[in-house]
């Protein structure tokens, strides 16, 4: 283990020292999953009461953020998905929690260029975004629009 863990992380408190011999042993993406774990839970909690069924939705960070009331750093946006039902969910002291219409999440389209997943409902005039990774967004992508109705001529 590399002597800056062992001598001085020891002065700055526990976790801390933890995150550091998780990113040493571990390695960084490790590191990263459990963070986005801690994250996810965090988000989970601060929700709760705002939206009881959050426990059985399936959760999607994205690289977006938004101010919740933290005064030292904005609050991821996550996308959370449970049956028909889509919403925008981030945590803080001023929690953020948006449902999608079903229409909005159907006009889910992924810029390739700008690295966004844009939602465009022309009905309503209501344009979202989120950064992402052109892999999850995809796979978004497709689970959205697995879930479209049949059209018929």
């Amino acid at each position: 283990m590399p002597r800056f863990i062992t001598h001085t992380l020891p002065a700055l408190g526990t976790s801390l020292r933890d995150q550091a011999k998780a990113l040493a042993s571990g390695g960084v993406d490790a590191w990263l999953a459990a963070r986005r774990k801690r994250e996810e839970v965090r988000l989970r909690e601060s929700l709760e009461s705002f939206l009881p069924e959050i426990g059985k939705l399936s959760l999607w960070p994205s690289h977006s953020k938004t101010d919740t009331g933290r005064w030292w750093r904005p609050a991821r946006i996550w996308l959370g998905q449970q049956g028909d039902q889509w919403y925008f969910l981030a945590a803080g002291p001023r929690p953020f929690l948006q449902q999608i219409s079903a229409d909005l999440a159907r006009s889910a389209r992924y810029n390739h260029v700008t690295g966004q997943l844009v939602f465009h409902d022309q009905k309503a005039g209501q344009t979202f975004s989120l950064k992402l990774q052109p892999e999850p967004a995809y796979r978004l992508l497709t689970l959205i629009q697995s879930r479209k109705e049949p059209t018929y001529a």
